[in-house]
């Protein structure tokens, strides 16, 4: 990464000391594997609290009710950042009461999600990472 085109100050807040600082967030192992677990400016600012997506994710996921998901930040009415989740529900009985509770016994008030959509898919590419969601949603409670 030599820098970005036309764009030193872009650049000089990427490349220090001859290193890329990515933003990513990640840690190695005892044996020398590097696990990227987040990125650094992708954080949803609830009241004054940093909220990582990945968190609220790893969170829906582990109940076992929802196969797919993506969280992200939405600005309400008032300007305020509020959470919200893209899921794709791991069986079609599942309740929204049931996501709800799990998210209530497993995260901080201010990390849970604001609104919930159920779609039938989540969208990604060919390298398999999310498209940001940007329509309607199909269902949201």
């Amino acid at each position: 990464m030599l820098g970005y085109y036309d764009n030193e100050e872009e650049t000089n807040k990427i490349l220090k000391n001859g290193y890329l600082y990515t933003g990513d967030i990640g840690y190695l192992d005892e044996d020398g594997y590097l696990y990227i677990c987040g990125r650094k400016k992708n954080i949803i600012i609830i009241r004054g609290f940093n909220v990582q997506p990945e968190e609220v994710e790893e969170c829906l996921l582990n109940s076992l009710l929802v196969k797919e998901c993506f969280v992200y930040g939405q600005t309400d009415a008032f300007g305020n950042e509020m959470i919200c989740a893209d899921v794709v529900l791991m069986q079609p009985n599942v309740q929204m009461k049931e996501i709800r509770d799990y998210c209530n016994s497993h995260l901080t008030g201010y990390k849970r999600p604001q609104k919930i959509y159920i779609r039938k898919e989540i969208k990604k590419n060919v390298t398999g990472k999310i498209k940001t969601q940007l329509s309607q949603p199909e269902e949201g409670r």
